[in-house]
C-alpha cells in the first residue's frame, strides 16, 4: 500500500498504516472475489449496484478499523421500503486478523449481505410469480 493520503469516512483521524493494510485486504477481497467496487471518494467504502423493481440501487459497505481499541466493523447500507436491510448483517471483529481470517470474514459478510438484499422488498418484486416455484431471481449488479 502506498503512503499517499486516503480519505476515510467516519473517522476522526486518518487510518495508520496497519489499519490501512486491513482496509485494503477487505476491499481487495470484496472487489476481486465478490464484484464490489471501491468508492471513488473514500478508501474505506465499497459499493455494488443491484437491480430492483424501482430502479438500480446501490449497496454500500463502510469499513471501520481501529487497532488502538481492537474493534472493527463492516457496516452496510441498502435501503428498501425505508429500511436498511443490511443493518442486521454480522460484520464485527476484533484484534489484528490474518489474511485467511479476513477472507473468511469478508466471504461470510458478503453472503449475509446478499441474502438480506435478495429479501429486500424492492428486489423481491422482481421474482417470478408463485406459479414458477417462487424461485428467486439472481442478483444482477450493474
Amino acid at each position: 500500500m502506498n503512503d499517499k493520503k486516503h480519505f476515510v469516512l467516519g473517522h476522526s483521524r486518518p487510518f495508520n498504516r496497519d489499519e490501512l493494510d486491513i482496509v485494503f485486504a477487505i476491499t481487495h477481497r470484496m472487489t476481486t472475489h465478490h464484484g464490489w467496487v471501491l468508492s471513488n471518494f473514500y478508501s474505506n467504502v465499497i459499493e455494488k449496484t443491484y437491480r430492483t423493481a424501482v430502479a438500480p440501487k446501490r449497496a454500500m459497505v463502510y469499513v471501520s478499523i481501529d487497532l488502538t481499541n481492537e474493534f472493527h466493523a463492516m457496516l452496510g447500507e441498502f435501503t428498501s421500503a425505508g429500511e436498511n436491510v443490511l443493518v442486521g448483517c454480522p460484520g464485527w471483529f476484533t484484534g489484528k486478523p490474518e489474511q485467511d481470517e479476513i477472507e473468511r470474514l469478508v466471504d461470510a459478510y458478503v453472503a449475509s449481505a446478499e441474502k438480506a438484499i435478495s429479501q429486500a422488498y424492492s428486489v423481491r418484486l422482481l421474482r417470478p410469480s408463485l406459479g414458477d416455484n417462487n424461485s428467486a431471481m439472481p442478483l444482477v449488479s450493474q
